[in-house]
């Protein structure tokens, strides 16, 4: 149904800069930044997950691609590295365009990940996911994901 294919290095900056901007948006509106402060704070924190941008060491970053059209449909970051002794494997990033989401890519894209997960050796694949994306979470959770750590915070005022 899909193909990952590995993107360029201009794809990949637009695919960052969008996903700084998305970043931004979502912290704002979650009360988490200020809207003065949000690109910077999100720029800073791309920049320490990829301190080498697109050649950043044990990442892939990926287009999702209809194997039948050819159609982007969207992307994927994951990283595959080792620590203590045991094959860590981690999905930063899936993004499904609008118009090219609830017709299973994403769910797909999640199968062939644990795929290659397991031809690498790991024993499980992690994946971060706010808790206000119930959309997310109820894919996650048909597809077998659980709970392993929480971060809670308690709003002491209104949002702007």
């Amino acid at each position: 149904m899909i193909r990952l294919e590995e993107m360029g290095r201009e794809e990949f900056e637009a695919s960052l800069r969008a996903a700084v901007a998305r970043r931004t948006q979502e912290q704002v509106e979650r009360g988490v930044w200020s809207a003065s402060d949000a690109g910077e704070a999100s720029r800073r924190e791309f920049a320490q997950l990829f301190p080498d941008g697109g050649e950043t060491p044990h990442f892939r970053f990926c287009r999702v691609v209809d194997a039948a059209s050819g159609h982007r449909v969207g992307e994927t970051w994951y990283s595959v590295e080792t620590k203590g002794g045991k094959v860590q494997f981690w999905v930063h990033w899936i993004w499904i365009e609008p118009p090219d989401r609830r017709l299973g890519y994403a769910t797909a894209v999640l199968e062939q990940l644990e795929r290659e997960a397991t031809e690498r050796g790991a024993d499980r694949m992690g994946l971060f996911v706010a808790s206000d994306n119930t959309e997310a979470l109820a894919l996650y959770t048909k597809l077998g994901f659980n709970t392993t750590n929480m971060r809670m915070a308690k709003r002491l005022r209104p949002a702007p």
